[in-house]
């Protein structure tokens, strides 16, 4: 393994150029299940070339593959009401696609995505987590396969590929796209939504940023980053926008802004004024590390973005 003092290859373009943003914290839990130990957070880097943002180390696929067929049922689940970016996301698609067009949802869960977006289109998921998979077919998705990475077949057989909140679950995104290209038809649609590394809070919090916290998260993408995939790959970005996961009330967001200043300027303190106020009284003596920092659930900090494949 790399020393963690020198700059780790990035997973993308593999230069050695990029720049350490700061630790993240230990994770006693993946995928909404508690383990019976923490998770090494690793280190925030940043490439200087390609500027993808990535976790190091991580785990091998096999642990990452066990830790999410072994999720929490509810993890993911959801429903449109909740999602902004799934409202958003069927709007664009009634609006590029015709009835009957064939749709992929990678990481599709229970098929709630797809399910929200009507059987006007011929729907398939590629899902890892067995019961979610059995909802997902209960609900009138095809899926075609567990893992993404073994799709072998149906090449250039879709005329839209949606991922949603994925991208930042693969170990190098740069070749996830192009796995999408090989996919989707000529002159199809490949949907994308994740986090924004360059929002001003994913930026102001750096390594501490609750996004980052989360260990099945080990990539970091942008808008930088995806004009350099449009370059790579010849992909056209037709649609392109910014979106908060939660509610942008003015006092949440006040309540939230000020929880993750003061985490920024010392978790310590973050944590044990949470222990008070949870516990009524002095905290536990689990360690500051391994607990959760605030969310920041109104910022807005995701982007969603449509890439058209060349006719």
């Amino acid at each position: 393994m790399q020393s963690m003092n020198l700059s780790p290859k990035c997973p993308d373009c593999g230069e050695e150029t990029s720049t350490r943003i700061g630790s993240i914290s230990d994770s006693p839990t993946f995928a909404g299940r508690q383990l019976g130990s923490f998770i090494s957070g690793g280190s925030l880097w940043r490439c200087g070339n390609c500027h993808l943002g990535f976790r190091y180390p991580v785990l091998t696929k096999g642990e990452l593959d066990n830790l999410y067929k072994n999720g929490a049922d509810l993890a993911w689940e959801a429903t449109a009401n909740d999602r902004r970016d799934w409202r958003t996301a069927a709007e664009w698609l009634d609006d590029i696609l015709p009835n009957g067009a064939t749709v992929l949802d990678i990481g599709c869960f229970d098929g709630g995505f797809l399910d929200h977006i009507g059987a006007r289109y011929h729907r398939f998921g590629i899902e890892i987590h067995p019961r979610a998979r059995a909802k997902a077919e209960e609900r009138g998705v095809r899926i075609i396969g567990s893992d993404f990475q073994e799709i072998s077949e149906n090449l250039g057989n879709f005329d839209c590929i949606t991922a949603i909140d994925v991208i930042e679950h693969t170990e190098s995104p740069r070749r996830f796209v192009l796995q999408l290209i090989d996919l989707v038809k000529p002159g199809g649609y490949i949907l994308i939504a994740t986090g924004n590394m360059d929002s001003p809070t994913f930026r102001l919090m750096g390594s501490r940023y609750w996004y980052c916290t989360f260990p099945e998260h080990i990539s970091f993408i942008s808008r930088s980053w995806c004009n350099r995939i449009c370059e790579i790959t010849g992909l056209q970005r037709i649609c392109d926008l910014s979106f908060s996961h939660g509610r942008n009330g003015l006092r949440r967001s006040l309540l939230e802004a000020a929880k993750n200043l003061l985490y920024r300027l010392s978790p310590r303190l973050f944590f044990r004024l949470k222990g008070y106020y949870l516990a009524k009284g002095p905290r536990t003596t689990q360690p500051d590390h391994g607990l959760s920092p605030p969310k920041w659930m109104a910022a807005k900090d995701h982007f969603m973005i449509i890439f058209r494949k060349k006719p």
